[in-house]
């Protein structure tokens, strides 16, 4: 009979917070292409070359979506939440 493989553990340190965002926070954030995206974080990177990073599920697209810290638009204007909602 065959050995079963073991599960492996996760030991990568899971960053919660980060610059006052937390997982779980609705954030509009412009991407690399320049368009304004809003939706979910869902992970940090903290170490990464540019400076601290951030993954989101863009709301329209239900896409895993890479962006800067910096690039987070604290308060968007009406313009800009219709820019990330309109449809693709």
């Amino acid at each position: 009979m065959a050995k079963r493989k073991k599960n492996k553990v996760d030991t990568t340190p899971k960053v919660k917070e980060s610059c006052g965002y937390r997982i779980s926070d609705v954030v509009y954030s412009k991407i690399v292409t320049g368009e304004i995206r809003t939706g979910e974080i869902v992970k940090f990177h903290p170490g990464n070359e540019g400076g601290p990073a951030f993954t989101f599920l863009d709301m329209v697209d239900s896409k895993y979506l890479v962006a800067m810290i910096d690039w987070i638009i604290d308060k968007p204007t009406a313009a800009q939440k219709k820019k990330a909602l309109k449809n693709r």
